[in-house]
């Protein structure tokens, strides 16, 4: 059995041969998964199957300041940028579902969403279009300083042509959404520090997996691996109604060439 499960406040969490306290007030999630196969952020933060461990190691307690940026070491820069979008999407539906209704780009509106959503996780030096190291005519959507590692991160939101009750027709197709994320990526095989790739692909229609093709085809011209498992998270959103439509959250590491 888990510590404990769906508090806020004071947790207990337990790390290596320690008891780390953890009192930053965000909530506890359970799991029943072996501590070394965890990954750990701010927004979730999965504790110690076994209550025995906390028996044994609480001779070696101790409180650990900043704690959660200790843990998110512990998980990578794009499921970190993933879940911070996540967080945001869920927490601004209605304005999403004007958007998806109208399949309008809102690009622009998450950059800043993201960027005070990182700062306020602990990143430093959140610059929204920041002109890069190597060059004064490129810029990346946002970067950050994040345990004092660089991170560029290039975002898209792009919409699918596919028909769907609710949503207004577009025949742009969506090829041409997808060669511009393959195309984000290889903007950031040079640059000054690490790269991430995150984009929110919409509409998709409930129990569609067609965009799982186009997801195959990213990973094919960047001659990398992209699982649906590891590198998205599909999100349902009303749109009034009675219609509903998804969006779908991925995100990738891009290394240096």
């Amino acid at each position: 059995m888990p510590l404990a499960s769906g508090l806020w406040g004071t947790s207990t969490v337990a790390v290596c041969n320690y008891v780390v306290s953890i009192t930053q007030g965000r909530r506890v999630v359970k799991s029943s998964m072996p501590l070394a196969g965890l990954a750990f952020h701010k927004s979730a933060l999965p504790i110690c199957a076994h209550p025995a461990f906390a028996v044994n190691l609480l001779p070696f307690a101790m409180e650990v300041t900043g704690a959660m940026t200790m843990l998110a070491r512990l998980q990578s820069m794009d499921e970190i940028v993933k879940d911070w979008i996540v967080e945001i999407l869920e927490q601004h539906k209605e304005l999403l579902a004007i958007a998806v209704r109208q399949r309008a780009k809102f690009e622009g509106w998450l950059k800043f969403e993201l960027a005070a959503l990182a700062e306020k996780y602990g990143a430093e030096s959140v610059e929204v279009e920041a002109a890069s190291s190597n060059s004064t005519s490129q810029r990346f959507d946002l970067t950050f300083l994040f345990n004092g590692i660089r991170y560029n991160v290039e975002l898209k939101t792009p919409n699918s042509n596919w028909r769907m009750p609710g949503v207004r027709n577009r025949h742009r197709p969506i090829t041409k959404n997808v060669a511009a994320i393959v195309r984000d990526a290889q903007k950031l095989y040079h640059c000054l520090g690490r790269g991430v790739v995150a984009f929110v692909l919409f509409p998709i229609p409930p129990h569609d997996n067609r965009w799982t093709k186009y997801l195959n085809r990213i990973a094919s011209e960047l001659q990398i691996s992209l699982s649906e498992q590891k590198h998205c998270r599909r999100l349902p959103l009303a749109l009034g109604n009675e219609q509903f439509a998804d969006l779908l959250v991925c995100s990738f590491m891009v290394l240096h060439h």
